[in-house]
C-alpha cells in the first residue's frame, strides 16, 4: 500500500498511497515525482498516463502515444497495456498547501475511489 507523507519544511505536503502489488512502487513515485517536480495537482499528477518498468519489459498504460513508446523501443522493449486508467498501481493522493492548508486530491480512475472532503460542519466536497 505504501502510505507516504512527504514533508517540506517541516510541514506536510503530500500523502499518498496506492494497492496494486509489485506496482504499487513505480506508480506511487511517479506521482509524486508529478507532483513534486512537475508541480502538477494532485488530480492531474494521478490522472497523467504511467508505466511499469520491473524486469526486462516497460508497460505502459494505452494513453502513452505510439510515438514515444516507438522512440522508447529503439532502446528497450516496451508494449502497451489493454488499459487506458489503472492496470498499474491504484494511486490516491492529497496535497496540502503549506501556506493556506488547503486540500486537493486526485483518486485513480482505474478504481472506484473517489476524494472526499468531510467538512467540521459535516458537509462533503468532492475534489479533484
Amino acid at each position: 500500500m505504501t502510505p507516504t507523507v512527504i514533508y517540506r519544511h517541516n510541514r506536510p505536503v503530500l500523502a499518498i498511497g496506492a494497492p496494486g502489488a509489485t506496482r504499487i512502487i513505480t506508480s506511487v513515485a511517479q506521482v509524486i515525482l508529478n507532483v513534486l517536480d512537475f508541480h502538477m495537482s494532485a488530480a492531474d499528477a494521478v490522472h497523467a498516463p504511467r508505466f511499469d518498468c520491473q524486469g526486462d519489459l516497460i508497460h505502459c498504460q494505452m494513453r502513452i502515444p505510439e510515438m514515444t513508446c516507438a522512440e522508447v523501443r529503439k532502446k528497450h522493449a516496451i508494449e502497451h497495456m489493454p488499459q487506458s486508467h489503472g492496470g498499474l498501481g491504484l494511486v490516491h493522493a492529497i496535497t496540502i498547501d503549506p501556506v493556506t492548508g488547503e486540500l486537493a486530491a486526485g483518486a485513480d480512475t482505474g478504481a472506484g475511489g473517489m476524494a472526499l472532503e468531510i467538512t467540521d460542519d459535516g458537509t462533503v466536497a468532492v475534489s479533484g
